[in-house]
């Protein structure tokens, strides 16, 4: 192999390189993180849950009539109902989903803070909901499938700002 061949390898290799890094990058993880989030909170409020990781979606459990009759009488988020099983009583759980950890490689998302109604956080909260059967902090295979389209997507321009595709 000439020397000339050799060096344009090289260059592809390191090009290519720089282009794996950055797709691994903690910002990459974070701007990937927020689109994570953003599908479970969804499907979370159209009352949809997942069992396990990358399983199959499935409704929440369903809320008792005795609490029904309690959520008609009080100003709930705009964004349930009375008897809708969303995990959506004042918002607060589903609107403090959030980053935890990002770093090169790895992500780790779920509900950050305290609530502004008693002194419980909404990590807490999570897990009550979590022990009745409303398991909502899992990542779906269809999300699963979403995700890695995105970040297929994102790794795609990256590889173009390399000039390693066109």
């Amino acid at each position: 192999m000439s020397d000339s061949a050799i060096k344009s390898l090289r260059n592809i290799f390191s090009r290519l390189e720089k282009s794996v890094n950055e797709a691994l990058a903690r910002s990459q993880m974070e701007d990937l993180g927020h689109f994570a989030v953003d599908l479970v909170v969804k499907r979370t409020r159209l009352g949809y849950g997942v069992d396990k990781q990358f399983g199959t979606k499935s409704p929440l459990q369903g809320l008792t009539l005795n609490y029904i009759k309690r959520r008609k009488k009080i100003g709930l988020d705009k964004t349930t109902s009375a008897r809708k099983s969303n995990l959506t009583n004042t918002g607060q759980l589903l609107r403090s989903v959030d980053i935890i950890d990002a770093k090169k490689g790895s992500l780790r998302f779920g509900p950050t803070g305290r609530r502004a109604d008693s002194s419980a956080t909404n990590l807490e909260i999570a897990d009550f909901q979590e022990r009745k059967g409303r398991i909502f902090n899992r990542i779906s295979q269809l999300e699963f499938n979403q995700i890695l389209r995105e970040y297929r997507i994102t790794f795609g321009d990256l590889l173009r700002k390399n000039r390693l595709l066109r």
